[in-house]
């Protein structure tokens, strides 16, 4: 396992965790909590990611990883 922290700035370097941590999101609350994303106001999906109002450029993220598949993720915002 390996535990690391990203954000948008490192998108550009390759770095798969802060793509995983929003498929993981997105199969977490949309496919097995079924979250409404009418009713949840900003909660968006697209192309297998979900997204909010909060993931923003300043935002960092805690994500573990096992065998490159994110399996816990934790969103910060200043």
């Amino acid at each position: 396992m390996k535990v690391i922290i990203t954000n948008w700035k490192q998108v550009s370097s390759g770095c798969k965790a802060w793509p995983a941590q929003h498929m993981l999101r997105a199969e977490s609350f949309i496919d097995r909590l079924a979250y409404d994303q009418k009713s949840m106001g900003q909660v968006r999906t697209h192309q297998g990611w979900e997204y909010d109002q909060y993931d923003t450029p300043e935002a960092d993220y805690v994500v573990v990883l096992k065998d490159s598949v994110a399996i816990a993720c934790c969103r910060l915002i200043n």
